[in-house]
């Protein structure tokens, strides 16, 4: 936060709040992921859940944050040291409810009371084709879309399938097309998805043929990582040995870290495309060969269960007992 930038520029709390614009529009956004031109230069943020993580491009800064209702606090750091006192401390940024800019503030070093400056942006255009765009792991197999403006294409794999559709808002409304024929009565009709607000996720319906007003069935899906890995986190309703008790996972890309009631349990792992792999830690020791050891998960294909297996010890090649869950969050 350093250069010709205004950094002894302190705003009040009432005057910062005041930048907020007040009109929401059709369209708006539903996650604050996306690119902003910000007074430190470009900033691009991405969601996993309710963690934040972001680059921008003063002094090849980056940012990592938690996001609470409307307001995103953690984190900066920039070149050269990335460390405090002048080159790290600590951000909060508030967004209004269409996202489409936010109003914050910074300072330099962790804990303290003084703000030394504002930190405002305004989301740019180029960021609507980052929302929707990429692959998704969806109940008809595996998707693959593209957003150019408001206007939604894709194809997935059941049956050499098509879409076309219109982003409004946070709903994708649109048709589906698929082989043989690719016509109504059995092989096209309409769908609508709506998109979670950290847009990694989607619950959504289908029907056969145009314009009627029941729904046939379900069409959900998950946005994977650029790598290859699905998105799974969340809070799981597990069984373990005899034993049923809630997982909660964490991801961060394709890192996953998590904690569970048995015995003050907490594990960290590895996706790989549908899998994780890790290692599972439990009280009093949290060390083999009693209370560590393997696991690995397997995610089903619309990412609301698993079935998963585990050891003691971390030598041991073969998995002995059933670890499985269902998703509750």
């Amino acid at each position: 936060m350093k250069s010709g930038l205004a950094k002894n520029f302190v705003l009040g709390a009432t005057a910062w709040l005041a930048l907020l614009p007040a009109v929401f529009q059709a369209g708006d956004f539903t996650s604050p992921e996306g690119s902003y031109e910000t007074n430190f230069g470009a900033l691009i943020l991405k969601v996993s859940g309710n963690k934040v993580s972001g680059s921008y491009s003063h002094d090849n800064g980056r940012i990592e944050g938690t996001w609470e209702g409307n307001r995103l606090v953690g984190k900066w750091s920039e070149a050269p040291t990335y460390k405090p006192p002048h080159d790290a401390g600590e951000f909060e940024f508030v967004f209004p409810k269409d996202f489409k800019s936010f109003a914050g503030r910074w300072r330099y070093g962790f804990g303290g009371k003084e703000w030394s400056g504002d930190w405002h942006g305004t989301r740019t255009a180029a960021a609507m084709e980052e929302m929707v765009s990429g692959d998704w792991n969806s109940s008809f197999g595996m998707m693959s879309l593209k957003q150019s403006g408001n206007k939604i294409s894709g194809t997935y794999t059941n049956q050499n399938g098509k879409i076309d559709g219109v982003l409004q808002g946070n709903i994708i409304k649109g048709t589906w097309f698929q082989a043989p024929s690719y016509k109504p009565p059995n092989d096209a009709g309409d769908f609508m998805f709506v998109l979670s607000a950290d847009r990694n996720s989607f619950s959504g319906k289908y029907r056969w043929g145009f314009g009627g007003e029941e729904w046939a069935g379900n069409w959900t899906g998950t946005k994977t990582g650029s790598a290859g890995y699905v998105m799974v986190e969340g809070e799981y309703l597990t069984t373990y040995g005899k034993e049923t008790f809630k997982l909660t996972l964490k991801q961060s890309g394709s890192k996953i870290t998590g904690s569970y009631e048995h015995d003050s349990g907490r594990l960290e792992g590895t996706v790989e495309g549908s899998e994780i792999r890790g290692r599972w830690y439990e009280a009093p020791t949290y060390k083999p060969p009693k209370d560590a050891g393997e696991f690995r998960f397997v995610f089903s294909q619309d990412l609301q269960s698993f079935t998963g297996k585990w050891h003691y010890g971390f030598e041991e090649k073969e998995w002995r007992r059933d670890w499985n869950g269902k998703k509750v969050q």
